[in-house]
């Protein structure tokens, strides 16, 4: 399900995330990915400072707004780290995916 911001454009949404070392990478839903350094994001210190099993318990929040991860307490909103992406924040990059697909993403989903 897509959403629709006061403009009438679709707000992106997170469709699959993947942490891969230092990596953190969500794919949305309009094929553009979001990678973010985890370990240049001083924002991030209580991810970078998981376990590789914490890492990897995280869920979509309904609608793709944010993912979460509940072992920490704590997660990421999707409208925040596309704002910090176009300010040419540093730690954060996004990208369309490579000709012929992009990353493949686990999917978890909160009910």
């Amino acid at each position: 399900m897509s959403t629709s911001s006061d403009n009438g454009q679709v707000t992106p949404q997170a469709t699959g995330v993947r942490i891969a070392g230092n990596l953190l990478r969500i794919g949305l839903n309009d094929g553009r990915e979001l990678k973010v350094w985890i370990d240049q994001a001083p924002w991030l210190k209580w991810l970078s400072g998981a376990t590789p099993d914490q890492q990897e318990r995280w869920s979509i929040e309904p609608q793709g707004f944010a993912v979460y991860w509940e072992d920490l307490d704590d997660g990421v909103e999707i409208s925040h780290l596309l704002e910090m992406a176009s300010a040419n924040n540093a730690t954060i990059e996004l990208s369309l995916p490579p000709p012929g697909g992009g990353a493949e993403y686990e999917r978890h989903v909160s009910s």
